[in-house]
């Protein structure tokens, strides 16, 4: 069986993390922002989906980065987290028509998709170079003339997002700690301002 890379990234650290700051910012959320946080989820993947996760995805041609990822962790859903953005468990993303597997436009290149932001957007690696990139404006073709999943990405909707996934996640885990640092500062002047 195919061994993904070892990452450069404690995935076990960065799902506790994560975890941990998902609890403190729907915790905070509502004193801030005045109405209820939607659910957020960090899951850990089960042994079981850990192995069929390795297998399919090597399969698929997956970056190995994205195989060491999916067998420790599953799916990450940060609604109220900026625009949002929500990664997929294998089974979405292997099964689930609407991610790209190939960009044309922008750049040309093989990627497996494997999140979406709250704007329409998507997130994906390259296989060749293992990137993330993230695409917000062209047509993903996903009917009988493009089975696979073809992304035309126009140059205005298309950045890289960090040069490889574990950076990716560290920025994320970074974005909701500063979330979570204007909650509390913003509760604790609040507390302050009342008590005066």
């Amino acid at each position: 069986m195919h061994q993904p890379e070892k990452p450069t990234l404690d995935l076990e650290q960065w799902g506790a993390d994560m975890s941990r700051l998902v609890r403190l910012f729907q915790d905070g959320f509502q004193a801030v922002h005045g109405f209820e946080p939607d659910e957020h989820v960090v899951r850990t993947a089960t042994a079981q989906e850990a192995a069929e996760a390795s297998m399919l995805l090597a399969e698929a041609g997956a970056h190995d980065t994205l195989l060491a990822y999916y067998t420790c962790m599953s799916a990450v859903e940060l609604p109220d987290l900026e625009n949002g953005i929500w990664i997929e468990d294998v089974p979405t993303l292997l099964h689930d028509r609407d991610h790209p597997t190939r960009l044309k436009g922008a750049v040309e290149d093989t990627v497996t998709g494997f999140a979406t932001d709250g704007g329409g957007g998507h997130y994906a690696v390259s296989t060749t170079t293992g990137s993330v990139y993230h695409m917000t404006a062209g047509a993903l073709y996903t009917d009988a003339t493009y089975p696979d999943g073809l992304y035309d990405v126009a140059e205005a909707g298309f950045s890289i997002a960090a040069p490889d996934l574990w950076t990716f996640l560290d920025q994320l885990r970074t974005e909701l700690g500063e979330a979570v640092d204007v909650q509390t500062s913003w509760a604790a002047r609040r507390q302050h301002s009342g008590s005066e």
